[in-house]
């Protein structure tokens, strides 16, 4: 059994200040089966990355339950039906724009309190019922008790499919593709210990990143995935269809109530030549599952060969992708000095 806890680095990465910090609530797969052709989100581009976006407090409605009931005009519309750990809790989505077309379909927040450290995680799965593919998503869950006291909150990247985009020619884009499930998953380490039960309110949003012009469609090169479901764990073949490397695999396990309590993968770093396959396990779920939601990112061409768009537009883009990836990578460092004992599911801290 493999234990795997890091996900594919980019090349360059950008420092993230602040990571310990959490921002403000900011308004704005594969996943099993094949995904639909995409198409181009053509909405105005902005001046800055998405977690400096202004903090949104209401919204024009959107969707709302889990059979997409329309919200009302004027304010964020609440949603009770999202499958969570916190059964008191009434869920609402303080997107604005196109983040309110995506739905929360499931949201799981895990308190660990080893005896040195707290580490707070959350786990949700989510549903693009917009017309057009949302990239490079970020999330922000606000946890609150009884007369709106805030608990926790919690920031990170929605995981998609692989979409090629015109801003660059090596490195495929993570984008929810319309009416089809993404995930995301986020970690934190410290604050104040309390227990689920607290929870009487969610808050969250969803940012996808405004394209301008920047074209994107699912990837035409998307490596070929043959998995299976051995035990707790996922097992198969990745089979390239053009030369890549770098490449990380990312999957979901979804649990018989609907949540998710953990995300399995896998990595290859080295170059994978065209046509060549790559035999992939994971290390074990913590608890069965019934099915799972999966992600696949690369970066084409052999290894060394990275390639940096010149255009300003193009440089905004890679720098949101760069950061996601540096922010990701910061949390799979510290989710790896928190080792979950699988037999009687107390965490313990790993020694240094």
């Amino acid at each position: 059994m493999k234990m795997h806890i890091f996900k594919v680095s980019l090349v360059l990465l950008l420092a993230c200040g602040g990571s310990d910090e959490t921002p403000p609530l900011a308004g704005t797969d594969d996943g099993g089966v094949p995904f639909s052709d995409g198409g181009v989100a053509a909405v105005a581009r902005p001046d800055k990355i998405p977690w400096d976006w202004p903090t949104a407090s209401t919204s024009s409605g959107g969707t709302a339950g889990t059979q997409g009931q329309t919200g009302g005009q004027g304010g964020a519309s609440i949603i009770m039906a999202t499958v969570s750990n916190t059964p008191g809790a009434a869920f609402e989505n303080a997107s604005v724009g196109l983040g309110q077309k995506i739905r929360l379909v499931s949201s799981n927040l895990l308190i660990d309190a080893p005896p040195r450290e707290l580490f707070s995680r959350w786990f949700g799965e989510v549903r693009n019922e917009s017309t057009t593919p949302l990239c490079l998503t970020k999330f922000v869950v606000r946890f609150e008790a009884e007369n709106n006291v805030q608990l926790l909150v919690l920031d990170g990247f929605l995981d998609g499919a692989a979409y090629k985009s015109s801003a660059s020619a090596s490195l495929p884009t993570e984008c929810l593709t319309e009416g089809m499930p993404a995930a995301g998953w986020t970690i934190r380490q410290g604050g104040t210990y309390f227990d689920v039960s607290k929870v009487k309110r969610v808050v969250y949003s969803f940012t996808p990143f405004d394209p301008g012009s920047i074209t994107v469609v699912p990837h035409p090169n998307h490596p070929t995935l043959d998995a299976k479901v051995v035990g707790k764990s996922i097992e198969g073949q990745l089979r390239a269809k053009q030369t890549i490397h770098n490449i990380g695999l990312t999957f979901y396990p979804v649990m018989a109530n609907g949540l998710i309590e953990e995300y399995l993968s896998d990595t290859h770093l080295e170059t994978l030549f065209s046509g060549s396959a790559w035999a992939f396990d994971t290390r074990d779920a913590p608890s069965p599952f019934v099915r799972y939601l999966s992600f696949t990112g690369w970066i084409e061409g052999a290894k060394s060969s990275f390639y940096l768009p010149q255009t300003p537009e193009g440089s905004r883009w890679l720098a949101v992708m760069q950061s996601h990836q540096a922010r990701r990578d910061l949390w799979v460092t510290r989710k790896g000095r928190v080792s979950k004992s699988l037999d009687d599911g107390r965490a313990n801290v790993a020694q240094p």
